[in-house]
């Protein structure tokens, strides 16, 4: 059964467009700078083992598995001169005598223990940032610790363009071309394809020139090449986002002029309204409309299954 689940899964991610890895969006969350697959916090919180595995847990991760010198270094380097504890604990397989150390979901094959460890009295370890070096520690000792996260990979549907928005999140764009489309039309195509007529964040630079160049009118002549957009006077964008601080031509939106319509760069028809919304009636019509959607998002699993697939 839950191979005929990531079958289905992989089937929709190899029909897939734009897609984008990014640690989990919670504050205090940092992307690891030996293995983009990574994301680390660090939490200054003094808890026991069981706590601080427990408060990762919370946050769908684990205490953080040291694989190799590289994340070992990496680490060290974050926590300064303090003591965090890591994944590492020390278990007796039912089989054998001998106490052996591991990871959460694995043995542990790198380590670095200081000298003289780990001592066999005590099960937990935890890594010196002054030295790099591992020590064996009572579980029940409280210290700051390091929480391991998956990074989490979003998902376009084919034909979509991903922005990495952080308001109102990760999101995907598609413009359509059709010929007297109403604010209506436009807004109920959008719908039928799972999003909205698209928001416009005005306060982020950088999501403006995104759209600014996904709209840019084509070479070619277009009649009304302006492009609807989801705001409706007197609420708003269709999507429920912010809609403050929009950059209107002229006259502002009223009952007789309630729509917003983004004048692109290029354009014949109204050159000098060109990054602007345009307040306009119902009657007005024009051929393109911008799509917007949330992307989708799955675990670090999925990731690392659709890379398979591609290899396969």
């Amino acid at each position: 059964m839950l191979l005929i689940f990531f079958s289905i899964i992989l089937f929709g991610l190899s029909l897939a467009g734009d897609r984008y890895a990014h640690c989990p969006n919670l504050s205090g969350v940092y992307q690891s700078n030996h293995d983009s697959t990574l994301c680390y916090t660090f939490n200054r919180t003094l808890a026991t083992f069981e706590e601080a595995e427990d408060h990762c847990k919370d946050m769908g991760g684990h205490l953080a598995s040291v694989p190799d010198i590289f994340a070992n270094v990496y680490l060290a380097g974050q926590i300064g001169t303090n003591n965090f504890w890591i994944g590492a604990y020390q278990v007796q397989p039912q089989s054998s005598q001998v106490w052996a150390w591991k990871w959460y979901d694995s043995v542990i094959k790198y380590s670095d223990w200081d000298k003289g460890q780990p001592e066999q009295n005590y099960q937990c370890a935890s890594l010196d940032g002054a030295t790099a070096s591992w020590q064996s520690q009572p579980c029940s000792s409280k210290k700051p610790f390091v929480c391991q996260l998956p990074t989490v990979l979003d998902v376009c549907d084919s034909g979509w363009t991903y922005y990495p928005a952080n308001y109102p999140g990760p999101s995907c764009y598609k413009l359509f071309n059709k010929n007297n489309t109403f604010f209506s039309d436009g807004e109920t195509l959008c719908v039928q394809n799972g999003g909205h007529l698209t928001s416009m964040y005005y306060y982020s630079s950088s999501e403006m020139n995104f759209i600014r160049k996904l709209v840019v009118s084509p070479p070619q002549t277009l009649a009304n090449t302006g492009v609807w957009t989801g705001y409706s006077y007197p609420n708003g964008y269709t999507d429920g986002t912010y809609s403050g601080g929009i950059n209107w031509y002229n006259n502002q939106p009223s009952s007789n002029y309630p729509y917003g319509v983004y004048i692109p760069d290029g354009t014949t028809d109204y050159p000098s309204y060109a990054g602007y919304l345009l307040a306009v009636n119902s009657t007005t019509s024009f051929s393109r409309y911008l799509c917007k959607k949330p992307a989708t998002s799955y675990p670090y699993i999925m990731k690392k299954l659709f890379k398979l697939e591609k290899s396969n």
